[in-house]
């Protein structure tokens, strides 16, 4: 989605994406430090679309969010950036915005995680009904 980075007020592709600190690659470092799989994640959309990006004159911004919500530094960073200037339109505490913008995404994460795990459960359900139709 190409967006005005707000503060920068420069033109900008947010690149959303949501990892797995549980992949076998991530699970070891994961269990020590939150965010391991964000920052691969953004290392990784970086070098899909930074070159795209500088083509079209956009700044590449990843959004990576872990499934269980820890945020990337270069998402805290941007939704930072977004909360300050809601903060200066609507008259309202940074704190409480940045909070408030958070909590809906987390809200929004909470469910695409259930709507994952019921997927997944209905394809096993079918898997397991395919194995018995013999």
């Amino acid at each position: 989605m190409c967006l005005k980075y707000l503060l920068l007020l420069d033109t900008a592709a947010f690149d959303i994406t949501v990892t797995s600190p549980l992949s076998p690659k991530f699970v070891s470092e994961a269990g020590v430090s939150a965010g391991v799989a964000a920052k691969a994640a953004e290392s990784r959309k970086y070098e899909q679309n930074d070159t795209k990006c500088s083509e079209l004159g956009w700044q590449c911004i990843p959004l990576a969010v872990e499934t269980y919500g820890a945020w990337g530094v270069e998402a805290c960073n941007a939704l930072s950036s977004i909360a300050m200037r809601e903060a200066i339109l609507t008259n309202c505490s940074k704190s409480q915005v940045l909070g408030d913008l958070y909590g809906r995404l987390s809200i929004v994460l909470v469910r695409a995680n259930a709507r994952a795990i019921l997927a997944r459960s209905l394809q096993v359900a079918d898997m397991q009904v395919d194995a018995m139709d013999y």
